[in-house]
């Protein structure tokens, strides 16, 4: 896309949202021009971006979190008193980190 037409899509759209937010009204399919499909283009394309990246964040932390419970329960089942070892030593280590992360 050349600079002219950048400069012309970027004055339509501040024109077109200026002329829609007063008149309060969305205009019919036929006035859509090259500029408006152009943006839609581009936000549709984020959009997916958007999607594609929060679903795999959303994938990796169920994933991570059962691993996790399922590590702690059959920890548990396998060894009641490794467990409570496990974790007695967890809260002091937790204490002692934040206290030398204060000093420093």
């Amino acid at each position: 896309m050349t600079l002219r037409k950048w400069a012309t899509c970027v004055s339509h759209l501040f024109n077109t949202f200026k002329h829609r937010h007063a008149v309060l009204a969305l205009p019919s399919f036929n006035q859509f021009t090259y500029c408006d499909y152009l943006i839609v283009s581009a936000l549709n394309s984020n959009v997916q971006v958007i999607q594609g990246t929060l679903g795999t964040n959303v994938s990796m932390f169920v994933r991570s979190l059962g691993f996790i419970l399922f590590s702690l329960i059959v920890l548990g089942l396998m060894s009641a008193p490794l467990t409570g070892c496990v974790f007695g030593g967890l809260l002091p280590l937790t204490i002692f980190q934040q206290c030398y992360a204060k000093l420093i």
